[in-house]
């Protein structure tokens, strides 16, 4: 049996789209509602040990938001029945509802009713639809370092979040980032810090194969080399 955390993981994306998370102390709030430590512990005992809380999108890097106070997303004095938030995931996953149906009682508790939107997966990784927060996931190939900035870079769905909507921010990254001035750990350290990009989890992968098989190795995204592969006697 072999194990190794996934280098990858994940994400909860504030929509810089959304008039919710304008205000940093509000993303920090929805950090502190849903942080992966209480989620963590809503999970089922049989699978819990296998879901490791992250501040980061790579289990080497420790990352974690500016430290300040928090503000609830809607202005005091709203009407309960008015205070709603829209998360959207894509359909094809069978963790996301089980996370999303938390999440909603955690929100509740605070008043706040989510409503949940499952889009295909092209839809969700081009952010086509009128959502607040967004529930994903992402391993990473190696190099893994370089494909995370590529990842940040390049998704449609990050792209017009992650800087809060800056487009001159977000053109300083990407001219920095080419030009090695920028590496991809202190990119996630400027995404992550602002609140916009939250990591959530690590999954430890395992594979279990038959006593006699030799040379069984799982890669970053969860499969193994058959070529490799032996069976002894």
């Amino acid at each position: 049996q072999e194990m190794f955390l996934e280098r990858g993981g994940y994400f909860l994306l504030c929509d810089s789209l959304s008039p919710h998370w304008g205000a940093l102390e509000r993303r920090r709030w929805i950090r502190e509602k849903l942080n992966p430590y209480s989620l963590a512990q809503r999970l089922d005992e049989k699978i819990r040990p296998f879901w490791v809380p992250t501040g980061s999108l790579l289990p080497t890097w420790f990352h974690c938001m500016d430290n300040g106070p928090t503000l609830m997303p809607f202005a005091t004095g709203t009407d309960s029945p008015a205070l709603r938030l829209r998360l959207a995931y894509h359909q094809q996953h069978p963790e996301y509802p089980m996370l999303a149906a938390e999440m909603k009682k955690m929100l509740a508790v605070e008043g706040i009713h989510l409503d949940i939107i499952q889009l295909d997966y092209d839809r969700w990784a081009r952010g086509e639809a009128e959502a607040d927060l967004w529930l994903g996931t992402v391993n990473f190939a190696v190099p893994e370092t370089w494909n995370v900035g590529v990842w940040l870079l390049g998704m449609p769905l990050l792209k017009h979040s992650i800087s809060g909507g800056d487009t001159p921010l977000f053109n300083d990254w990407l001219q920095h980032w080419r030009a090695g001035v920028l590496d991809s750990e202190q990119f996630m350290q400027n995404v992550v810090s602002k609140g916009w990009l939250q990591p959530l989890f690590h999954h430890w992968m395992r594979l279990k194969g038959p006593d006699q098989a030799v040379g069984i190795h799982l890669n970053n995204l969860g499969w193994f080399d058959f070529s490799t592969t032996e069976m002894g006697q």
